[in-house]
């Protein structure tokens, strides 16, 4: 069950000032990524015709949507599976030199047709592939056809919203992650997020509502952080999406940081306190105490270390380092650290900045 805090953030979502703002989102049309229903039957049919291959590609604008699922649950996998941007010949250079075309198959999705994408594609020519792209007159779908390839529509939804639709999750079933959970998380949110909410229940447009008005108050970043810290891959989801709630004259920049809170502490020292920490949490088995044996007391004078560690847990520890921080916080908590709930996050995160692109009129 997801849960939200807005600690020191002194914000009153319910003031009468918001309210015509509230009542114009209910009033919106539904987003296509919120109506967006995939067919598995296709993602299956496909995964079965492809099951022979050991390595699979995926090159895409939104590789980050593939890449961080697989770093945050890496034994989930039973195929290799290796993300790469259009543009990012380095990646697409190793490629080339350690997956053989024979044993790998490339999944290259792209709206449409542009110099780096093509480019992109014509790299990695030698590949089996199945290309997710736009229906039309333009040149990666004639490229498609001259070659034969298998070609599949882009799902036509929202640019960036494409977690849980059939070109990210194609991949990750071909390699052999459980895609069924994590759209189920997706779908869970995206259903209790939507506009047509009452306020109290829709944690995306409260979040939203509070990094609105905190803005307004000069709070002009917002920091991801995450604990545990196998959450943190989710960052790269985070920036990417949340920096579509800006445009050149509004709207929060959104940070990923490893440092989090840490960092905000640095910065409120060098003067700058312009930044809203956003902070997912998830919970984990056995998370470790700290038994401090005592003959550690006695070899200083300064106990206090050790007695404010001594019996607790790494996550008490990290909460009440949280209390330090003067900023704004807003907290995501999932609940249970799992496939489900990192697929809620996500169906969060897409609510939060499409609230937040409405809020803005961006």
């Amino acid at each position: 069950m997801l849960k939200l805090n807005l600690e020191n953030s002194a914000v009153n979502i319910y003031h009468d000032s918001l309210k015509e703002k509230i009542e114009d989102i209910r009033k919106k049309p539904l987003p296509n990524f919120a109506k967006y229903a995939q067919n598995l039957k296709v993602i299956d049919d496909l995964t079965k015709e492809t099951k022979n291959y050991r390595n699979i590609i995926f090159c895409s604008e939104f590789h980050y949507d593939v890449s961080s699922v697989k770093e945050i649950f890496p034994h989930l996998f039973k195929k290799n599976i290796v993300s790469c941007s259009f543009g990012d010949a380095y990646r697409i250079n190793l490629i080339k030199k350690n997956l053989d075309p024979e044993n790998s198959l490339l999944i290259f999705a792209s709206q449409y047709s542009d110099v780096e994408n093509v480019a992109a594609l014509l790299a990695l020519k030698e590949y089996p592939c199945i290309l997710i792209t736009a229906p039309g007159e333009h040149f990666l779908y004639e490229i498609a056809r001259k070659k034969e390839l298998t070609v599949m529509d882009m799902p036509q939804i929202e640019d960036g919203f494409y977690a849980g639709t059939l070109p990210t999750l194609l991949p990750l079933k071909i390699a052999g992650f459980p895609i069924e959970e994590l759209l189920e998380g997706i779908k869970e949110s995206h259903e209790r997020f939507s506009n047509n909410s009452a306020l109290e229940q829709n944690l995306a447009l409260q979040a939203a509502l509070a990094a609105f008005v905190l803005e307004s108050r000069g709070y002009t970043e917002i920091i991801s952080q995450f604990y545990p810290s196998c959450l943190s891959p989710l960052g790269n989801i985070y920036e990417a999406l949340g920096n579509k709630a800006c445009d050149a004259t509004k709207g929060q920049t959104f940070v990923s940081s490893a440092f989090g809170a840490g960092g905000l502490l640095y910065r409120h020292k060098h003067g700058r306190k312009n930044s809203v920490l956003f902070l997912t949490l998830a919970s984990i088995e056995d998370d470790i105490k700290i038994d401090v044996p005592k003959e550690f007391f006695a070899l200083t004078s300064d106990t206090n270390i050790l007695s404010r560690i001594h019996g607790k847990s790494m996550q008490e520890l990290f909460y009440e380092s949280l209390a330090k921080l003067n900023s704004p916080v807003l907290t995501l908590n999932l609940g249970k650290f799992s496939v489900y709930t990192v697929g809620q996050a996500i169906g969060f995160l897409h609510w939060f900045v499409k609230y937040a692109m409405w809020l803005r009129n961006v």
